[in-house]
């Protein structure tokens, strides 16, 4: 299944997300997860990403409501106590099951957070096999 980009997106969501890293299209986590980045974005991964009250609630409004419509099969694995990782997701370890630790790291890489590295059009939605191009 192919994730597309809600209409619907607010601008809050592409600054204040997109401002940091790649917009996570929220089909790639299901809605309790969601929830809980929210609910911790004062230690966001080692950030303080703290929002005003009326910004948090117009991006969770919006994460919530796409990611129950337009969502991948995924559920977290998830580590007791930290936020949940579209990276640590079985669909995500079924899909990079043949990519050595070694290609993650990489410079051009970074971690397997950075999905853009591989997968141009990934902030569309699109993380087709045939259009991986992993960086040297």
């Amino acid at each position: 299944k192919r994730l597309s980009m809600p209409r619907n997106a607010p601008q809050i969501w592409k600054d204040e997300c997109g401002s940091c890293h790649m917009l996570y299209l929220p089909g790639l986590l299901p809605p309790a997860a969601w929830q809980i980045q929210m609910d911790t974005l004062d230690e966001h991964y080692g950030s303080n990403a703290s929002l005003e009250p009326e910004q948090y609630h117009e991006i969770l409004d919006f994460l919530l409501r796409n990611s129950t419509r337009n969502r991948l099969p995924v559920e977290t694995s998830g580590k007791p106590g930290e936020p949940p990782r579209v990276s640590e997701t079985r669909w995500f370890d079924d899909k990079h099951d043949e990519v050595s630790a070694e290609k993650f790291q990489r410079e051009s890489v970074g971690s397997p957070a950075n999905c853009i590295a591989c997968h141009r059009d990934g902030e569309r939605g699109d993380f087709d096999d045939d259009r991986v191009k992993i960086p040297r």
